[in-house]
């Protein structure tokens, strides 16, 4: 809302607007994978006996917590990515790029936060408003942000360009497609790269927190 007030003053440079189309597209997505994901195993509470007494497997665990966490998530990254090039009038192809680097961010961070809420799950009934415990939530929003510019780094020169050819005045070079293709799939690798690792992890922490039960 800040940033509608901002450019619909109608003199905001068209850097502004690219910092906030940004914003727009990936934080409230990403803020949500992070959120969501450092919460769904510890607001099972006193409940998780439901867990341990259900004949799931960790895989099946895993696998249910990331596609409510996914489905959440793209939700948002729709909503506000559509509000967002509506208000912004963004081109065809920077929607898109922001759609898919997006969907990218989503899966690398949701993967992590899912490991972190493993780890600091916080099942006591005294702090239900956390679910997971503090120390754990500021890792998690550190070591989110980073997998996020991670996954976001091979597009970062296009803006970084964009930015430089305001400031001196000049309208920025035309973005070659197959370069920004380029990076979008680079941007991919990472992303997939970042999300296998952890889904291993969140399997290895679910298998220890079904294991815990039956000991």
């Amino acid at each position: 809302m800040n940033s509608i007030n901002i450019t619909g003053a109608g003199n905001a440079p068209a850097e502004v607007d690219l910092f906030f189309v940004a914003m727009t597209f990936f934080l409230p997505a990403g803020v949500m994978a992070s959120s969501v994901g450092n919460m769904l195993i510890g607001e099972e509470g006193q409940s998780v006996w439901r867990i341990y007494a259900s004949p799931i497997s960790p895989k099946n665990l895993v696998k249910s917590k990331l596609f409510l966490l996914y489905v959440l998530s793209t939700v948002v990254l729709l909503l506000t990515g559509i509000v967002g090039a509506l208000f912004y009038q963004t081109s065809l192809k920077m929607t898109a790029t922001a759609f898919i680097t997006g969907f990218f961010v989503i899966l690398a961070v949701g993967a992590i936060s899912l490991s972190i809420g493993f780890k600091g799950a916080d099942f006591s009934v005294a702090r239900r408003t956390r679910m997971i415990r503090q120390e754990w939530a500021l890792i998690s929003i550190v070591v989110c942000a980073l997998a996020g510019l991670a996954v976001l780094a091979p597009l970062i020169p296009f803006a970084i360009g964009k930015f430089a050819a305001g400031l001196m005045g000049g309208g920025a070079a035309p973005v070659d497609p197959v370069t920004l293709a380029l990076a979008i799939i680079i941007s991919g690798i990472i992303a997939s790269v970042i999300a296998f690792i952890f889904y291993k992890v969140n399997l290895n922490s679910a298998a220890e927190l079904i294991r815990k039960a039956e000991v």
